[in-house]
């Protein structure tokens, strides 16, 4: 028997004796049948790439994973639901402006996205990040690999350049928000252009 299939029988081994555990377990702290069966799937992946590290017994260190899943999966829940809340906003907000405004669905909603795809792609990025998701400077820039001090910068940018793209009239839908986002964790100002 090759040392592969020894590998593959301890870990099939591993998971025949722990699914039912890892599996109650995730249920018990509250996750649904689905996402229960997702922890189950994540936490054997890791057992499998880590395989030869699992301490005897393999269990706790199964149940340590299977809940670090499981809370990532509930902040992921969490962000979600936060940006579904702020999706509503953003749309009211929309709604208000094409009423201010007097733009139809499809003018305002066709005109943010053609100034949006007119962005540099890391501008758009910050842009979405830190106003979207309610990221600060610094979480932005470790999604985006760079500085906070940068992706204040491109926000910034991005204000501006939407600024100018959207138009006479136009200008105002929405961008102003945008324009004078404060950065949350340090209170400062993020446009510079008027």
């Amino acid at each position: 028997m090759t040392a592969e299939e020894q590998r593959t029988l301890r870990f099939e081994a591993l998971f025949e004796q722990n699914k039912a555990f890892v599996l109650a377990d995730a249920m018990r702290r509250g996750a649904s049948w689905e996402d229960a069966e997702d922890i189950l799937i994540d936490t054997f992946f890791a057992a499998w790439k880590n395989l030869d590290r699992i301490p005897s017994p393999p269990l706790p260190w199964l149940v340590v994973v299977a809940r670090r899943r499981l809370l990532d999966h509930q902040r992921s829940n969490k962000r979600y639901l936060r940006l579904a809340a702020r999706m509503a906003t953003v749309a009211f907000s929309l709604e208000q402006a094409q009423l201010s405004y007097g733009l139809s669905d499809d003018m305002a909603g066709a005109q943010i996205r053609q100034a949006l795809l007119k962005l540099r792609d890391k501008d758009r990025e910050a842009l979405l990040l830190v106003y979207l998701n309610r990221f600060s400077s610094a979480e932005a820039g470790r999604v985006m690999s760079c500085t906070a001090e940068a992706v204040r910068h491109r926000v910034s940018r991005a204000c501006w350049t939407l600024r100018q793209d959207m138009g006479p009239g136009g200008r105002k839908l929405a961008i102003g928000d945008a324009y004078r986002l404060k950065e949350r964790t340090e209170g400062r100002s993020l446009g510079g252009h008027d």
